[in-house]
């Protein structure tokens, strides 16, 4: 069972932080003068993808993860 310390900033970009969220569908992002984190849920396989087509052409972002993350 997935806990909110499991995938912490998705959470907080889709409640308490949801004001300052940024992204379409599923994959959210904060502003850049905000916070350098962005979000999808575990499950979500597309996540990097739909951030790359989303995210503003040169940002760079961190991802928190309780798992290993596959390097393209």
């Amino acid at each position: 069972m997935e806990t909110l310390l499991d995938n912490p900033v998705y959470h907080a970009l889709t409640s308490g932080d949801n004001s300052l969220s940024h992204g379409e569908n599923v994959v959210k992002y904060f502003d850049e003068s905000v916070s350098p984190f962005a979000g999808f849920p575990i499950d979500y396989k597309s996540g990097f993808d739909d951030l790359y087509n989303e995210l503003p052409p040169g940002r760079r972002i961190l991802y928190a993860s309780i798992n290993e993350i596959d390097v393209p």
